[in-house]
C-alpha cells in the first residue's frame, strides 16, 4: 500500500492524477492522521481558510460577460464597416497614376496627422503616470 501511495503522490505532484487517485490519497491520509510530513500538509490544506473569503466573485464574472458582449459588438461593427467600405471602394477607381499618387499622399498625411496627435496624448499619459508614481512614494 505504501508503494502505491508513493506512486500516486509522485503523479499528484506532477499534476497527472485522476480524480479517483486524488480521492485515494485523501482517504489514505484521512485513515492515517498520525503520518507526519506530507500527511500533515494535506491536513493543513483541509483546515486552511480562504484569505479573501468575502470577495464577491459574481462581479468579476458579470464584468467578463459584459466585456465579451462588448467585444462581439465591436467585432460586428468592424465587420459591417469593412463590408460597407469594400462596396464603396469601386467609386474610387482611379486610372491616372498622378491622381492616384495624390490621393495616396493625402491618405498617408491623414494617418500621419492622427499619429502625431496620439503622441500628444501619450505625453499626457506619461505625465500623469509620473505624478501617480510620486503620489505612491
Amino acid at each position: 500500500m505504501e508503494s502505491r501511495i508513493k506512486e500516486v503522490l509522485d503523479k499528484y505532484w506532477a499534476g497527472e492524477t485522476s480524480l479517483a487517485e486524488e480521492l485515494e490519497i485523501k482517504e489514505y491520509f484521512k485513515s492515517n492522521p498520525e503520518i507526519s510530513g506530507i500527511g500533515s500538509y494535506f491536513h493543513q490544506l483541509k483546515n486552511a481558510k480562504l484569505v479573501n473569503s468575502s470577495v464577491d466573485y459574481s462581479y468579476s464574472t458579470t464584468k467578463k460577460r459584459w466585456f465579451s458582449v462588448a467585444a462581439v459588438l465591436v467585432g460586428l461593427l468592424t465587420a459591417s464597416i469593412v463590408i460597407v467600405e469594400a462596396n464603396r471602394s469601386e467609386q474610387y477607381l482611379v486610372e491616372d497614376p498622378q491622381k492616384a499618387f495624390e490621393i495616396t499622399k493625402k491618405a498617408l498625411m491623414m494617418v500621419s496627422n492622427g499619429l502625431n496627435e496620439s503622441t500628444h496624448y501619450t505625453a499626457e499619459i506619461k505625465r500623469l503616470n509620473k505624478a501617480e508614481e510620486k503620489i505612491r512614494e
